[in-house]
């Protein structure tokens, strides 16, 4: 019993002994593991970082080269939290209901009718007042007479205020003696004025930089490239300045068609009419006419109907004498 003790008390040193090293792996594997995913995350930033400072050289224009050479020493950096100006593109329109918080919606109300009236001219001088009278006026007239009918017709086009539309319509209907047809569209081009504001907005901004890296170029080249950037940014601007206030104009006053045509008119007797005369200016018609069909039946009785006869007598003889020749032959055909 005794010699087994040594044996025993042996194993189990050596157990713990296994036990401690495996411990020992664990730990300096787990921190040389940790150790390399610290060094590779700081690899990958130094990365990042250096990607945000230097664009790549196919990109770079000469403006942005300019931007660099001419921005303070004392500019907004990366490593401010705000990047520079040439890192700063146009803001994209976001389309956020909430962005312009108490706007005002810009709608597009246009009309068309088409009415009958009694006479077109006074109906085209009361539509006429009616623009006038709510701060509108003509813009379009076309009109033309019907030569059968002797009837006027045509269309009006007029603008009114939007908020003045329904009025408008209102009366311009009640100057008809019938309503033939009528149809209003709307637009919301809300959205639309909104980004372009937006737009607008981002490209003064980026006016504003190229104008200050103007004041501070350094050679005519600099000159040269900013002043190309600064002409295509002024287009934009005006660009996107003009297709908003088409779009305002268009919001502001709305378009109403109008297309009138005249009741049908009795046609009145003329002072000049003589229906007397005319009756006997037919019977001297018929009377004429009459002469000379009567004239051309003596001249084709006299003149053409001898030789028609002899026309004939003569075609009468030709087919008697061919006929005898047939018979001649036909007879020496059977003899033979």
């Amino acid at each position: 019993m005794s010699s087994q003790m040594p044996s025993t008390t042996k194993k189990r040193v050596l157990i713990i002994m296994g036990v401690l090293i495996v411990l020992s792996l664990l730990i300096v594997f787990i921190s040389a593991r940790k150790d390399h995913t610290l060094s590779t995350g700081q690899v990958e930033s130094d990365n990042t970082f250096s990607d945000l400072l230097v664009p790549e050289t196919a990109t770079t224009t000469d403006a942005s080269v300019a931007m660099r050479k001419m921005a303070p020493t004392n500019a907004l950096s990366v490593s401010d939290g705000i990047a520079p100006p040439e890192f700063m593109p146009p803001e994209p329109p976001r389309d956020d209901a909430t962005f312009l918080p108490q706007e005002v919606r810009r709608i597009i109300k246009n009309a068309s009718l088409s009415i009958r009236v009694a006479k077109l001219d006074p109906a085209v001088q009361s539509i006429t007042t009616i623009a006038q009278k709510y701060g509108g006026d003509v813009t379009n007239t076309n009109f033309f007479t019907t030569p059968q009918t002797k009837t006027k017709s045509g269309f009006i086009t007029v603008k009114v205020p939007i908020e003045k539309f329904d009025e408008a319509m209102t009366d311009i209907k009640n100057v008809a003696s019938i309503v033939e047809h009528e149809s209003i569209s709307t637009d919301d081009v809300t959205r639309e004025v909104r980004d372009l504001d937006v737009m607008i907005k981002n490209e003064k901004a980026h006016e504003d930089r190229l104008r200050a890296f103007f004041e501070q170029a350094k050679n005519v080249k600099e000159l040269l490239a900013i002043e190309r950037d600064l002409t295509n940014v002024r287009a934009t601007i005006e660009r996107y300045e003009a297709q908003r206030a088409t779009l305002n104009n268009h919001a502001a006053f709305s378009t109403i068609t109008v297309t009138i045509t005249e009741d049908t008119q009795v046609i009145q007797v003329e002072g000049t009419w003589r229906p007397g005369q005319v009756a006997r200016e037919a019977i001297n018609s018929l009377i004429e006419k009459t002469q000379d069909l009567v004239n051309t039946l003596i001249t084709v009785t006299i003149a053409k109907l001898p030789l028609f006869i002899l026309s004939l007598i003569s075609l009468w003889v030709v087919y008697i004498i061919g006929k005898k020749i047939l018979l001649r032959i036909e007879r020496k055909i059977n003899n033979d």
